[in-house]
């Protein structure tokens, strides 16, 4: 049992998808970027499983993404999801 672990340790680990993520913070927000970051990327936590493909976000349900971001852009690996079907 001990070799299956080992192999099993050998083989590569799939990659990870890659996204590229673009805020459009609303110009009237005076709040750091760095909250706005933390608070997007809480979002994205979220809703990570529903991304296929590059999509947008507009609407939020979170008070302060709705009072201070304008949107959400991720641009995702396409390629991944092709190959691994999600």
């Amino acid at each position: 049992m001990d070799q299956v672990q080992e192999l099993s340790d050998a083989l590569p680990m799939p990659k990870l998808p890659s996204f590229h993520v673009e805020i459009n913070q609303c110009g009237y927000s005076t709040v750091r970027q760095q909250l706005v970051k933390q608070a997007v990327e809480e979002f994205l936590y979220d809703v990570i499983q529903t991304i296929h493909g590059d999509t947008c976000f507009t609407e939020f349900t979170d008070e302060f993404l709705k009072e201070h971001v304008k949107s959400v852009s991720v641009v995702s690996d396409t390629d991944y999801f092709s190959k691994y079907g999600q």
